[in-house]
């Protein structure tokens, strides 16, 4: 049994509007990742979407990066600059990965009981064989003319992350290599 915790396509043109924009920074206010370009501000957020059995897991919840668009740059003073003046935005990649969850033992999870998500290549012939998985866009990588972002939820927890060249994120350590890129527009500035 699979689900899927897609970008929609309203999301995936927010993000296609970037090329050659200039990222001029991104902040954090501890749960989600704020991309400035110009007089424009992108909010990557996390969304809490059902996992893909209730019945059997229901705290199987995965969490997707969500892109909306605050038409003004906002910069209140509870946010953190993670990253400022990388240049323009040359690539952009949509980030998905395949997120499992192990059958809890013979009469379910019981109240408090711990899942633990386990992480695949979308096309890795083993994720196929989860019996409980969610195919999930977890964020976008970056590449900038100074440099690389990574704006990704872990597809777990309810936050968003944010990983810079010379700034790794503990916590997204777990997708390393596990993730599928989707390029949504190439140098030239043509949707790929």
């Amino acid at each position: 049994m699979s689900t899927v915790a897609d970008l929609p396509a309203a999301e995936t043109r927010l993000l296609r509007s970037l090329c050659a924009q200039p990222l001029d920074s991104l902040s954090t206010d501890g749960w989600a990742i704020y991309l400035h370009s110009g007089a424009r501000t992108l909010a990557f957020v996390p969304e809490e979407m059902d996992g893909p059995d209730d019945i059997l897991l229901p705290d199987a919840d995965v969490v997707r990066v969500r892109v909306e668009d605050r038409h003004a740059a906002v910069h209140p003073e509870s946010m953190t600059e993670v990253s400022a003046a990388l240049g323009s935005i040359r690539h952009l990649a949509r980030m998905t990965t395949a997120v499992a969850f192990r059958l809890p033992p013979a009469g379910g999870a019981g109240p408090g009981s711990e899942l633990s998500p386990l992480y695949f290549h979308p096309d890795d012939p083993s994720a196929a064989e989860a019996t409980v998985r969610s195919l999930v866009d977890v964020g976008v990588a970056i590449e900038a003319d100074r440099g690389w972002a990574v704006i990704s939820t872990d597809g777990w927890g309810f936050r968003v992350l944010a990983a810079l060249e010379g700034r790794v994120e503990g916590a997204l350590a777990p997708l390393t290599g596990k993730v599928r890129l989707t390029p949504l527009f190439a140098a030239s500035g043509q949707p790929a």
